[in-house]
């Protein structure tokens, strides 16, 4: 897998010995956060289809608002491609050319995000996927939000749907680095992504 960066970049990496992982609030292209909570959302009336409890609309509610209100979460990810030589990388991350593109043996990197707990993925570009995996992490939501509710009392149910919530965002985004828009599948990339 290759990783594309300045001659900066490289001189760190190379130098240091490692990567540094970049918060996926300072992503070069925000509107890939974005994509994965739209399609999220676009999931809701299909995870709550036949609920006739007012209480999980207004869960979901307040997922939603929190996941358009993570500034702070400490998730982190650095980002590679498939190709060695592909223009579009060298034109977003390669200094416009005189960068460097730096291959690292995948089998390196996989054992290097099992000994650091991080998690290794290819993105995913299709949306058929985005919808199957978002929709199957918010049925995992409601099925824990029902646990909750169901051994919570009145006093600490507030409190235990808050954690349920926080530990939800966490895991959201640590998937959402890999949902990708479909006209970027070119790229082929993968990201290592850090769990906080």
């Amino acid at each position: 897998l290759f990783h594309y960066t300045n001659v900066m970049g490289a001189y760190g990496i190379i130098t240091s010995r490692s990567l540094r992982n970049k918060k996926i609030q300072s992503m070069n292209d925000l509107s890939e956060m974005r994509t994965a909570i739209d399609c999220f959302v676009r999931q809701i009336p299909g995870l709550l289809k036949g609920a006739e409890e007012w209480e999980r609309d207004d869960f979901m509610e307040s997922v939603v608002t929190r996941l358009n209100c993570s500034a702070s979460i400490n998730i982190c990810v650095a980002c590679f491609c498939e190709q060695g030589d592909l223009l579009s990388q060298w034109r977003a991350y390669g200094d416009l050319g005189s960068g460097l593109s730096i291959g690292f043996a995948s089998s390196s990197l996989k054992e290097l995000s099992q000994e650091r707990q991080c998690s290794l993925l290819p993105c995913l570009y299709n949306p058929n996927e985005h919808n199957q995996v978002l929709f199957e992490l918010g049925q995992m939501l409601l099925s824990a939000y029902d646990l909750v509710a169901k051994r919570s009392n009145s006093q600490n149910k507030k409190e235990n749907l808050e954690d349920l919530i926080s530990y939800f965002v966490t895991t959201f985004f640590q998937l959402a680095p890999i949902i990708k828009n479909h006209h970027k599948k070119k790229k082929k990339e993968w990201r290592l992504v850090t769990c906080p």
